[in-house]
């Protein structure tokens, strides 16, 4: 459920002005009415945003979940969790899960990325604290990269460090591309980047590849990776809004004529249209 477009980080990637306004809850009797949705189908509800831990009335919408989902996930940048009273509320409100995104533990790297200076120390403090905190409180952690041409070369060392840190659960999402004048990284590059990523020999890691085309990332073989696919189908709200997004998200991706013979053609949207390498590296699967 997406609260809040407000945000205190400018990503250089961030999509929710070109397709999270058509989700986004408008209004308190909205939220309302989507909560209720979602706990017809499910025992855990996943809070995000923009921001979340911006929006002024989270811990209104935390009173209300506690009562009816088992499971309450933040999907948060952890700055605001730098501050342990702020946390311990969080916690204490009912949060049970917080996936936290980072794109490089090089203070240098992630705030070029985020637009904002300071803002890498601050989300290094919440995932310490979110670490600690788990030493008494039930909860778990997740941390959610983009691969971008900026981080790209840090992933693997970030992931390293995080996992020694007590960190096992990643996932490591494609940049949505939102238009040519963007140097975005090629398919070349992410594939290099995410086969650095499969040879790690970690045990009792959980790495997710989000969103990367299928043909890319279908042989990349190990235990521990996991391949998912965009989900438009997650969102819960119906009518015009919902049809605007998937329309506007879908907008985003184009096939090759070779796609129309590929056993996932009808699962997959394809690859986003600006990478210029798509000729090269898109092939059916069998």
């Amino acid at each position: 459920m997406t609260l809040t477009l407000s945000c205190n980080n400018k990503c250089l990637f961030c999509p929710r002005k070109d397709f999270l306004k058509w989700i986004v809850c408008g209004s308190w009797k909205e939220i309302v009415r989507e909560i209720k949705d979602v706990s017809r189908r499910s025992r855990k509800i996943v809070l995000t945003g923009g921001e979340v831990t911006v929006y002024p009335g989270l811990f209104r919408v935390l009173n209300i979940c506690r009562k009816v989902f088992r499971d309450i996930e933040i999907i948060s940048n952890g700055r605001k969790m730098k501050e342990t009273a702020f946390l311990d509320k969080l916690i204490g409100s009912g949060a049970n899960a917080f996936a936290i995104s980072i794109y490089s533990l090089s203070d240098a790297v992630h705030d070029t990325i985020t637009g904002v200076k300071g803002s890498c120390r601050e989300t290094k403090k919440g995932i310490l604290n979110l670490i600690k905190a788990r030493k008494t409180r039930r909860i778990t952690i997740r941390i959610n990269t983009t691969l971008s041409a900026g981080n790209a070369l840090h992933a693997v060392d970030m992931i390293k460090k995080l996992y020694l840190l007590g960190i096992r659960d990643f996932i490591i999402a494609e940049e949505i591309i939102l238009n040519k004048r963007r140097k975005a990284l090629d398919l070349q590059g992410i594939r290099k980047a995410l086969e650095d990523v499969s040879r790690l020999k970690f045990r009792d890691i959980r790495i997710v590849l989000k969103g990367f085309p299928p043909c890319l990332v279908r042989d990349l073989r190990n235990p521990f990776i996991r391949y998912e696919p965009y989900g438009l189908e997650s969102c819960i709200k119906k009518g015009w809004r919902q049809e605007k997004y998937t329309e506007r998200f879908r907008g985003n991706f184009a096939k090759l004529k070779k796609c129309s013979g590929c056993s996932l053609d009808k699962h997959c949207p394809g690859f986003q249209k600006y990478y210029p390498d798509a000729g090269r590296f898109i092939r059916p699967v069998s």
